[in-house]
């Protein structure tokens, strides 16, 4: 096993985990709307540890992204709701149904045929035009964030956030890493990279705050599967190998849709009860 495969399946495993805590974190907050009900909920120390989860996992995503295709990279990190319902079942003792069985072999099944069909990732830097798209798109994403959070509900939220966090993940993908910390901040998608992933951060907490943890976890990872294809395929020319499109179609379907069963699964939801 490679080590980018690798560090797709610590992250998935630590997203797990840390979707468990940020939810419980969030569950303690006060309701209260504005930037002093978004304290309460970043204040909570199990939103923290989670949040700390999301960090190491990001960082792992961030390798892995530099050698596999976004979208079978996104797709291997929705295995998460696998691992937040397993862990539920095993340390909680929360029910898992059959159907919740099923699914998670759907979701492997899924994952081996985004693997098969992925193909590789040309060596090239992103293009100029690519870097500028996602710098000028922030502040647009930003304010999309802002009006969902105060017009919409916790799964239209979750969806958002999973926008962000995608173009956060294609930000991050343009970047050149350098041996000094200053070499990286000259770089206008390194900026792009914290106000995705800032906007994503807020707009996801307030998701937590008063949706249940199933339909957003379901919409937040949908989105960014769907998301991460699409930017994948747009901005960075990444390919199905030759002949394997309707492997690769089939593969993201399976894993959405066992995404979004675990999602709803009473382990799941109790994680953060």
């Amino acid at each position: 096993m490679s080590s980018p495969v690798v560090a797709c399946v610590l992250a998935s495993v630590l997203y797990g985990v840390g979707a468990v805590l940020q939810g419980a974190g969030a569950r303690r907050s006060t309701g209260e709307p504005g930037v002093r009900g978004l304290a309460t909920i970043v204040g909570q120390g199990p939103y923290l540890a989670g949040l700390a989860c999301d960090l190491v996992a990001w960082a792992m995503t961030m390798y892995a992204i530099h050698h596999l295709p976004q979208f079978a990279v996104q797709t291997a990190l929705a295995g998460s709701v696998a691992v937040t319902a397993l862990l539920a079942w095993g340390f909680l003792r929360s029910p898992l149904r059959g159907r919740d069985g099923m699914a998670i072999g759907l979701g492997l099944v899924g994952l081996v045929l985004v693997g098969l069909a992925a193909g590789p990732v040309h060596d090239r830097d992103a293009p100029v035009t690519t870097e500028t798209i996602l710098t000028v798109v922030v502040p647009f994403a930003a304010f999309l964030g802002v009006v969902v959070v105060r017009r919409s509900g916790p799964v239209a939220r979750a969806a958002v956030a999973g926008l962000l966090f995608s173009l956060g993940a294609a930000s991050a993908r343009t970047l050149e890493f350098t041996p000094h910390p200053g070499g990286m901040l000259v770089q206008p998608t390194a900026w792009a990279v914290v106000g995705y992933v800032a906007a994503g951060l807020v707009v996801h907490a307030r998701s937590l705050e008063d949706g249940r943890i199933g339909p957003v976890t379901a919409a937040l990872w949908s989105s960014e599967i769907l998301v991460a294809a699409a930017a994948g395929f747009v901005l960075f020319g990444d390919r199905l190998r030759p002949g394997e499109l309707w492997t690769g179609l089939l593969g993201i379907a399976l894993s959405i849709g066992a995404t979004v069963l675990l999602a709803t699964s009473p382990s799941h939801t109790s994680a953060v009860a």
